[in-house]
Formats: structure tokens, C-alpha cells, sequence
């Protein structure tokens, strides 16, 4: 997911990677995506994303740890409501 190791270390960039990704993916599928803000406002909102940073960061970034946003359903996109 990361081409530069510089943004692994900073939670902010990598809330923003992980938007980048899911716009990217809501293309290629030819789905809805919600907005960077709202996206941003889920993810800080809720305890768990932070907590799965934390744990991944503390594994020294172990690329297999990465925390990651997907859909529940496939069909409705990238939208609030949708997000796990």
C-alpha cells in the first residue's frame, strides 16, 4: 500500500492513503465513495481505527498488520453506513 515509508509513521497520512485507496477502488468498481471529510470524520469518530493504528505502529509496521477500510456490501460503495 505504501510506496514511501515516510507516511507510515504519521497517523494523518495514512487516514489519507487509505482514503486515496478506497477512492481508487470505488473507481476501478465503478461505485460511490463518500468525501475525504466525511471519510475522515468516520474513521476519528470511532475508537477502532485508531486502536488498529496503534497496534500496527507498535508492531514496528508490519506490513501485514496494515489497518485497512473495506465495504460491507460491495454494491453500495465506499459510503457511511457501509464502512468496517
Amino acid at each position: 500500500m505504501f510506496k514511501n515509508n515516510r507516511y507510515t509513521n504519521n497517523f494523518n497520512d495514512h487516514l489519507f492513503l487509505s482514503f486515496k485507496c478506497l477512492q481508487q477502488k470505488a473507481k476501478e468498481r465503478k461505485v460511490k465513495c463518500l468525501s475525504w471529510k466525511s471519510f475522515q470524520k468516520w474513521s476519528l469518530s470511532g475508537k477502532e481505527y485508531k486502536e488498529f493504528y496503534n497496534l500496527w505502529k507498535d508492531s514496528n509496521f508490519y506490513k501485514f498488520a496494515v489497518p485497512f477500510v473495506s465495504d460491507i456490501d460491495p454494491k453500495k460503495g465506499f459510503v457511511l453506513g457501509n464502512l468496517k
